[in-house]
Protein backbone atom coordinates (compact mmCIF):
# COMPACT_ATOMS: atom_id res chain seq x y z
CA UNK A 1 0.00 0.00 0.00
CA UNK A 2 1.48 3.34 -1.04
CA UNK A 3 1.37 6.27 1.32
CA UNK A 4 2.00 9.85 1.17
CA UNK A 5 3.12 11.35 4.11
CA UNK A 6 2.77 15.29 4.53
CA UNK A 7 4.32 17.34 7.56
CA UNK A 8 4.23 21.33 7.33
CA UNK A 9 4.19 21.80 10.58
CA UNK A 10 7.23 23.93 11.22
CA UNK A 11 9.43 26.17 8.83
CA UNK A 12 10.75 22.92 7.62
CA UNK A 13 8.68 20.64 5.23
CA UNK A 14 8.83 17.16 5.08
CA UNK A 15 7.38 14.92 2.61
CA UNK A 16 7.58 10.99 2.46
CA UNK A 17 6.12 7.88 0.15
CA UNK A 18 5.65 4.67 2.22
CA UNK A 19 5.23 1.95 1.14
CA UNK A 20 4.45 -1.50 3.33
CA UNK A 21 5.62 0.07 6.50
CA UNK A 22 9.76 1.42 4.41
CA UNK A 23 9.97 4.84 2.88
CA UNK A 24 10.76 4.46 -0.67
CA UNK A 25 11.42 8.69 -0.74
CA UNK A 26 11.51 11.55 1.19
CA UNK A 27 12.31 15.36 0.71
CA UNK A 28 13.00 17.56 3.89
CA UNK A 29 13.16 21.19 3.08
CA UNK A 30 13.42 24.80 4.50
CA UNK A 31 10.17 26.07 3.10
CA UNK A 32 9.07 28.81 5.53
CA UNK A 33 7.81 31.20 3.28
CA UNK A 34 7.70 29.31 0.20
CA UNK A 35 5.50 26.34 1.11
CA UNK A 36 2.66 26.99 -1.01
CA UNK A 37 5.16 27.04 -4.34
CA UNK A 38 7.21 24.14 -3.47
CA UNK A 39 4.88 21.75 -1.23
CA UNK A 40 3.30 20.47 -4.79
CA UNK A 41 6.56 20.48 -6.33
CA UNK A 42 8.21 18.08 -3.71
CA UNK A 43 5.54 15.70 -4.09
CA UNK A 44 5.44 15.44 -7.73
CA UNK A 45 9.12 14.92 -7.68
CA UNK A 46 8.69 12.43 -5.54
CA UNK A 47 5.97 10.60 -7.20
CA UNK A 48 8.30 10.63 -10.22
CA UNK A 49 11.30 9.56 -8.27
CA UNK A 50 9.39 6.55 -7.03
CA UNK A 51 7.65 6.01 -10.75
CA UNK A 52 4.17 6.30 -8.73
CA UNK A 53 1.45 8.12 -9.58
CA UNK A 54 -1.46 10.16 -7.34
CA UNK A 55 -4.00 7.65 -8.52
CA UNK A 56 -2.13 4.98 -7.07
CA UNK A 57 -2.05 6.16 -3.17
CA UNK A 58 -3.97 4.55 -0.92
CA UNK A 59 -3.75 6.84 1.71
CA UNK A 60 -2.38 10.36 1.99
CA UNK A 61 -1.89 11.20 5.88
CA UNK A 62 -0.97 15.13 7.10
CA UNK A 63 -0.04 16.34 10.32
CA UNK A 64 -2.49 18.69 11.45
CA UNK A 65 -0.64 20.31 14.82
CA UNK A 66 -0.12 22.11 16.64
CA UNK A 67 2.45 24.14 14.48
CA UNK A 68 2.23 27.03 11.79
CA UNK A 69 -0.74 28.50 11.02
CA UNK A 70 -0.34 28.56 7.35
CA UNK A 71 2.39 25.76 6.99
CA UNK A 72 -0.38 23.38 8.56
CA UNK A 73 -3.08 25.15 6.72
CA UNK A 74 -1.09 24.68 3.08
CA UNK A 75 -0.44 20.80 3.93
CA UNK A 76 -3.85 20.30 5.01
CA UNK A 77 -5.50 21.28 2.07
CA UNK A 78 -2.63 20.18 -0.20
CA UNK A 79 -3.64 16.35 1.43
CA UNK A 80 -7.41 17.22 1.60
CA UNK A 81 -7.18 17.74 -2.35
CA UNK A 82 -5.09 15.27 -3.34
CA UNK A 83 -7.05 12.86 -1.68
CA UNK A 84 -10.21 13.66 -3.12
CA UNK A 85 -8.59 13.55 -6.79
CA UNK A 86 -6.93 10.00 -6.30
CA UNK A 87 -9.64 8.39 -4.42
CA UNK A 88 -7.63 7.83 -1.90
CA UNK A 89 -8.10 8.05 2.25
CA UNK A 90 -7.63 10.87 3.94
CA UNK A 91 -5.62 10.88 7.38
CA UNK A 92 -4.96 13.11 10.71
CA UNK A 93 -1.65 12.32 12.14
CA UNK A 94 -2.31 14.85 14.74
CA UNK A 95 0.60 16.01 16.49
CA UNK A 96 4.09 16.64 14.90
CA UNK A 97 6.00 13.43 16.13
CA UNK A 98 9.41 11.82 14.63
CA UNK A 99 9.36 10.13 11.54
CA UNK A 100 9.21 6.56 12.20
CA UNK A 101 6.51 7.49 14.82
CA UNK A 102 4.52 9.13 12.21
CA UNK A 103 4.79 6.15 9.38
CA UNK A 104 4.22 3.51 12.42
CA UNK A 105 0.58 5.85 13.38
CA UNK A 106 -0.63 6.07 9.85
CA UNK A 107 -0.67 2.50 9.25
CA UNK A 108 -3.79 1.58 11.17
CA UNK A 109 -5.02 4.85 11.13
CA UNK A 110 -8.75 5.77 10.47
CA UNK A 111 -9.45 7.93 7.47
CA UNK A 112 -11.68 11.23 7.90
CA UNK A 113 -14.03 13.60 6.11
CA UNK A 114 -11.77 16.47 7.02
CA UNK A 115 -8.78 17.46 9.26
CA UNK A 116 -8.60 20.27 11.24
CA UNK A 117 -5.90 22.82 11.92
CA UNK A 118 -4.53 22.66 15.73
CA UNK A 119 -2.22 25.78 15.72
CA UNK A 120 0.34 27.40 18.21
Amino acid sequence: MSILLIDTSGPEAWVALVKDGEILSEHTWLADRLLAVTLLEKIDDLLEECRISVSDLKKIAVVSGPGHWSGLRTGIVVASVLAGAAGSKLVDLGLPRRKDELIGAVGGAESVDAVLVRYT
